[in-house]
C-alpha cells in the first residue's frame, strides 16, 4: 500500500549548494501548518498554500535524500511571505 504522502503533490524545489552549504527553495505561497524535519540522510518538507499547480489550500510534501550526510543541529530554516528557504 502507497504511503500516505505519496499521493500529495510536490511543489517546486530550488536546489543549489556550495562546498559546505546545501539551499533548499520551496515555491509554496501563502504557506501555513509547514513542518520540516532535517535530520542527516534527508529533509521533509510539508505545508498548505498555493504551489506550482495553482491551487489554493492544496498540502504539498516532499523528501529529499542528501548525497552526502548534514549535521542536522548547524542545519536551519527560515520562513519568508512567499518563500520557504531551508539551509544548511
Amino acid at each position: 500500500m502507497p504511503h500516505p504522502a505519496a499521493a500529495m503533490p510536490s511543489p517546486f524545489v530550488y536546489w543549489a549548494q556550495s562546498d559546505s552549504h546545501v539551499f533548499l527553495k520551496v515555491d509554496v505561497k501563502g504557506a501555513s501548518g509547514c513542518q520540516v524535519r532535517i535530520e542527516e540522510e534527508e529533509v521533509e518538507f510539508s505545508a498548505v498554500g498555493t504551489g506550482g499547480q495553482g491551487r489554493a489550500d492544496t498540502r504539498y510534501h516532499f523528501v529529499v535524500e542528501f548525497f552526502l550526510p548534514v549535521d542536522k543541529r548547524e542545519s536551519s530554516y527560515e520562513v519568508k511571505k512567499a518563500w520557504r528557504t531551508i539551509i544548511n
